[in-house]
């Protein structure tokens, strides 16, 4: 599934490490052409008006990013297992929603 494949690519591009706000315009930046490398993504606004508000990056009509200027949420399909160690270890930095999200 594409979709799989662009957040294995975005997820290993390891821009998240270490991040401060003062590098967060940069960090968004990076993840856009990590996700337009592909040429069926489509770059899209998801919530707009609202406090969710955030670009949404999806191929196949499936969101797998959502980039706003509080957080970042991609789409992890098989590292749930990985992404839930992350979280305990570090809540404050990560967390797991519900669905791979």
């Amino acid at each position: 599934m594409r979709m799989t494949l662009i957040a294995k690519r975005v997820a290993s591009c390891g821009v998240l490490e270490g991040t401060t706000m003062a590098k967060a315009g940069s960090v968004v930046l990076k993840l856009r052409k990590i996700a337009q490398r592909n040429p069926d993504v489509e770059e899209g606004v998801a919530c707009a008006g609202t406090a969710l508000e955030s670009t949404s990056y999806k191929t196949a009509n499936k969101a797998f990013l959502f980039v706003s200027s509080r957080e970042l949420r991609l789409k992890l399909e098989n590292s749930g297992e990985q992404a839930a160690e992350l979280a305990k270890a570090e809540p404050q930095r990560y967390k797991v929603g519900a669905n791979g999200w």
